[in-house]
């Protein structure tokens, strides 16, 4: 009887001994787990500081461009300003040029040759093709600079 009883209890303590191998690897097993999410939830606060700058960096870049299609619209309306000034300036010229040929016309003489009317028109023309265009290149110039600022 004795025996039956050592043996019994043998065969328990073996359970038992078995059953707290189990647990130990259970709970070695949850202690990796928590090591793991520890790892990734350092590595995301990581990330997320990282992503924080970035969001900084671009909200300072957009401040910097929205400042440089500011002073880029700015510039583009003072050319603007001063094309048109441009402008009415070759067009006073243009009648104080005419202006002195008529008063040449009347100094010199009936009998004088003059260049004739078309091909006046033609240089005054030409002339200010020439200013519309390269006031016309300028203001295309500042606005395809404001197109690029605005796509930044």
């Amino acid at each position: 009887e004795s025996h039956a009883h050592a043996r019994s209890l043998n065969l328990q303590a073996h359970a038992l001994t078995q059953r707290l191998h189990e647990v130990e690897s259970e709970l070695q097993d949850i202690d990796r787990s928590r090591l793991q999410a520890e790892a990734r939830a350092d590595m995301l606060a990581k990330e997320a500081e990282e992503a924080e700058q970035k969001v900084r960096n671009l909200c300072g870049k957009l401040r910097e461009s929205e400042h440089a299609k500011a002073q880029a619209q700015s510039r583009l309306a003072f050319l603007e300003l001063e094309s048109k000034a441009e402008t009415e300036r070759i067009v006073q010229l243009e009648e104080a040029l005419d202006a002195e040929k008529s008063s040449k016309a009347l100094e010199v003489g009936p009998d004088a040759t003059f260049p004739s009317q078309e091909e006046q028109a033609k240089h005054a023309v030409f002339d200010q093709d020439s200013a519309d265009k390269s006031s016309s290149s300028r203001l295309q110039e500042m606005q395809h600079r404001v197109q690029e600022l605005e796509e930044r």
